[in-house]
């Protein structure tokens, strides 16, 4: 079971690279030919569709360059202290939202500052 979560999480880890390093045209035009009734002429120039897909498909590359981050923040966590709040009664979503979240705002807050750069960058 171990060595199957070992390669389910590097699997994770690799697609969020690859997402990470895709233009986001990519995602856009998956996205575009998933989502046309018609052709795909008719449906990329409407204007609320183009501008729909192209905020999804900049969200779907940007955010492993947040889970990057939060991950960062949570693998300097010390594993003691999130056993002593088991202990103390926490259950797994209070241990999450009480410690965890707030020793990792400032990873999160990277991570949101440069999934904006990247935002801004490409489509502004």
């Amino acid at each position: 079971m171990r060595k199957f979560a070992s390669i389910l999480r590097h699997l994770a880890g690799w697609a969020g690279t690859i997402l990470m390093v895709l233009p986001p045209g990519v995602p856009l035009l998956i996205l575009v030919l998933l989502t046309s009734r018609g052709t795909y002429t008719d449906f990329y120039f409407t204007d609320r569709a183009r501008l729909a897909n192209s905020l999804i498909a900049s969200m779907a590359v940007s955010i492993p360059i947040l889970f990057k981050c939060f991950q960062t923040g949570i693998r300097k966590l010390d594993p003691e202290m999130l056993g002593i709040a088991g202990t103390l009664g926490m259950n797994s979503r209070t241990i999450f939202r009480r410690i965890v979240v707030p020793q990792c705002r400032f990873a999160l807050l990277t991570g949101v500052i440069l999934m904006a750069g990247r935002f801004c960058g490409e489509f502004l």
